[in-house]
Formats: C-alpha cells, structure tokens, sequence
C-alpha cells in the first residue's frame, strides 16, 4: 500500500486472518470527526509485539498525527473514537474486559496487582497500563521513545519480578505492559475513559465479554438516588461539596484527588439528559474560553431536567472594575481576574459581570426567571462580596433535527450496558427453548436485584435507609 498523504489518523489492527462481522461491523460504523482523514493499517500472521511495531513504523511513514489501536476481536461502540479524541490526552483508553468468568476490566494501577476497581463507568482515571485493543496515542509519543529510549515500541522481551535475571523471558509476557513501561519512564499520564466501554467477542465459541451486570463499577454514582427529595449535580466540585437543603449533590470534577463521585472533564458529562433537578457550579465555569464557555454551559443544562433549576456563582470583574480604572489593584482582584493559580487548571479564561452572565444564559433560550444577585459590591475583601450568582428555571428542553431521509431503517438502539455473556444465535446449546412461555428483557439492574433477590430472599428494589449519607463507592 503506499504513502496516503493527509492521512492523520491510523487505526492499527494486529490480526492472525480471521476476523468476526461483528468486528467489521463495528469498523465500518466507527465515527470520525468531518475533514479527517483515517486508514487501516493490518498486520497479518506475525507476533503481536512484530505486529505492532510494523504498524507504527508505517504510521509514523505517513506523518499520522495518531494511532487507534483496534484488536480484530473487541467491538468498540460507534462513537468510541469520539469520546477517546476529544480529551486530548498523549495515552488514552477504552475499557474492554477480560475473556474470563467472571470478566475483569483490563485497566491496571500499581505493579503486578490485577485489575483495578474503584472507579464508575463514566469516570475519567489515570492508570498504569491496560490492554492495547482499544488505545488511542498520538504518534509524537512513539518519535520521542525512538529518540530518547531507542530500542522497539513493542516488545515481550522483559522480566517484571525484581531480582529475576536470565536469558529467555517469560513465555506469558504482553507487548503492551512493555509499552506502557516506557511511556512512563518519558513521564506520560496513561489515562483511560470508562465512559467507552466495549466487548470482547472469544469468536471460536461465538461469545461476548463484558461487564457483568452486577458490578458496581457499572452503575454511576447518580442512578443510585440519594434520600432528599432532589438529585444535584455539582459540577466542579473540588474535594468538598456545600451542604444542600433541598437534597444530595453528585460531584463531578477532573481532578482524581479532588474524591468527586464522578471523575470527568465537565466539559463531556457522562450523564444521560434531563437526569438533575438542580445543576449548582461554584466558580468553574470562568475557567474555560470565552469562544466556547457557551457550549460548555449547554453541556451542563443538557443534563438539567425541564422544571429544573440552574445555579452558577462565578466571580464578578465588576468588582474589581473601579480599582483598575484608578490603579489601584489589591490582590483580591488577581483572584477575580486571574485565578488563584495554586495548580495547572486553576487559571481563569473569561469573566462576568451581571449583564454578561444573564445574557449567556438567555442565549440558550431554555430559561426563563432568571435571577442575578452580587455580592457586597462596595465591601471590604471577601470571597462573598465578589461572587456574582444567578439562578434560572429550564423550561424547555432543545431539540435537534434529524436530517436522515425516512426510507432509512432507523438501527436498533446502542445498549450502554451489555450482559456478562452474550451468545450468538448459532452458538451450539444456545437452541430457543421459550416456546411458549413470556419472554421478559431485564435490564441490567433489574438482572442483579432479581439474582439478589433469589440469593437472599430480600428484595433488592427496597433501598435501605442511608442515613443521609452519600453512597460509597464499592471496592471489588
């Protein structure tokens, strides 16, 4: 094949031949961003760690700008380059789980410690390293490893127990571990999106993996409703969320320290629509541009239902406005204007006054009683006299036109949650024996209340109490 000019991402496919319609499929139906351009790169019948290698060499030939690793036997969900792409992260992951019983997600922390658990899908984690069938890494990577480390990308060549030496390595070693060791020797963050989750197809015995549907890891923090009478979203949290009368708050925000119910750039809520009665964020929404904080701020009421109520505080440049006119800056005003500045993100890109803040939120067109109050305007330093808040009641929810012509067959829906084993049609001992009888599609939770409900004899929809206490993410 020769050189594709433009080509500025490579979807790199290690194979042995033979490969399942699902798998294509799911290829075919992958989405890419307009004016991109993609190829695939297949590398037959050669040793994964070859294979990989091979492809990167011939990525790196068409000045790619990244690689989207793909096993021929994971079958990622349509928009998995989408969601991976739009982090703009050197190393990222998808999340694909093991050919076992049960299935263990292939994302790992620490040294020689198993799968790690603690997180819910939709969170976005650092971690040590993962299975490669579903990676995206910009091609800078592999140029600066060449340059500086030298030796192959891939490799199986290698010993993982300290004090172990010799001459032949051990014959179970992965490509990928050796990969993501020398990543970290340059200092990259390996990260993974476990809003991207896809299946592992074992295509001799025509059988899907995937989450089971019992871990806890696949039910996010705001399925599981809190004891007040509302659910709160409070989008960028920090490590402390207010006290709120009117309910519990979910917290949201990207940093891991922060210990927020959901790990995630706010900018890409993994939250279905219309799931809060209260979106509340305190002093966030200055922290991104001012070409693109309106889409930022239509992301967070997408997820507020109709009849809800938005609150934002954000500091107030009006504030500190008479002072710049007779410079004579405190440093209070540094805060307003720029940030506190104490680590990477707390830097503040546009800024408010009560004009410019209602007129944001007008624009959307879903509000109405919109409400802005300052703080003590003319009173001493304090984080309460510069605070600008606003308070709106959705009223309507926006719609987007569907262009696709009707004589096309809509597909059927994207299952955000699959089974633990799914077995093809023509899997032998898999013949339909229902005739007959009722047959009742469970979804995922009502599947692991039924198993618990026959497991103990206690029914499982009946939510003990908590004491109004938060829900604690489950270990595995």
């Amino acid at each position: 094949m020769g050189r594709i000019y433009g080509a500025n991402v490579i979807v790199g496919i290690p194979s042995f031949g033979m490969v399942s319609t699902h798998f294509a499929q799911s290829l075919s139906m992958m989405q890419f961003p307009l004016v991109s351009s993609t190829a695939q790169k297949y590398v037959l019948d050669k040793p994964i760690a070859e294979a990989r290698n091979e492809i990167v060499e011939w990525a790196l030939g068409q000045n790619a700008n990244y690689i989207l690793w793909l096993d021929d036997d994971v079958v990622a969900p349509p928009d998995a380059f989408l969601k991976l792409y739009r982090h703009q992260k050197d190393i990222i992951n998808g999340v694909y789980w093991s050919k076992s019983n049960p299935p263990m997600p292939l994302l790992f922390r620490d040294h020689l410690k198993g799968s790690y658990m603690d997180w819910h899908v939709g969170d976005l984690i650092k971690i040590d390293a993962a299975g490669m069938g579903l990676t995206l890494i910009k091609t800078d990577v592999y140029r600066r490893m060449s340059k500086e480390l030298g030796g192959p990308w891939y490799s199986t060549e290698y010993y993982s127990f300290a004090g172990v030496e010799g001459d032949q390595s051990p014959p179970n070693n992965t490509e990928d571990l050796y990969f993501y060791w020398k990543a970290k020797k340059l200092g990259y963050d390996i990260w993974a999106d476990t809003s991207v989750q896809a299946m592992h197809y074992e295509k001799n015995q025509k059988i899907f993996y995937g989450p089971p549907p019992y871990a806890p890891q696949m039910h996010p923090a705001w399925e599981i409703k809190p004891k007040g009478d509302k659910l709160i979203a409070d989008i960028g949290s920090g490590p402390v969320s207010p006290y709120f009368a009117d309910g519990e708050s979910i917290s949201f925000d990207i940093r891991e320290e922060a210990k927020a119910d959901v790990v995630c750039d706010v900018r890409y809520l993994p939250v279905p629509a219309q799931t809060f009665d209260i979106v509340f964020s305190s002093h966030t929404l200055e922290h991104f541009g001012w070409t693109n904080v309106d889409k930022v701020l239509r992301e967070w009421c997408r997820i507020l239902k109709v009849g809800g109520e938005l609150r934002l505080s954000v500091p107030n440049i009006r504030w500190s406005a008479g002072r710049i006119l007779a410079d004579n800056l405190i440093k209070e005003d540094y805060f307003v204007l720029y940030g506190e500045q104490d680590y990477a993100k707390n830097f503040h890109a546009v800024g408010f006054t009560p004009n410019s803040l209602k007129a944001l939120v007008e624009s959307l067109g879903i509000f109405e009683n919109i409400q802005i109050q300052e703080g003590d305007i003319n009173g001493p330093p304090a984080p309460d006299n510069w605070n600008l808040n606003l308070q709106a009641t959705k009223v309507k929810h926006p719609k987007v036109e569907n262009i696709t012509p009707e004589d096309i067959e809509q597909a059927p829906p994207y299952g955000a949650y699959w089974q633990m084993r799914v077995y093809d049609e023509t899997t032998p001992g898999s013949e339909d024996t229902t005739e007959g009888q009722e047959i009742v599609n469970l979804s995922a939770l009502e599947k692991k209340q039924d198993i618990l409900k026959k497991l103990t004899g206690v029914d499982a929809t009946e939510k003990p109490a908590t004491n109004g206490k938060k829900p604690v993410k489950e270990k595995v």
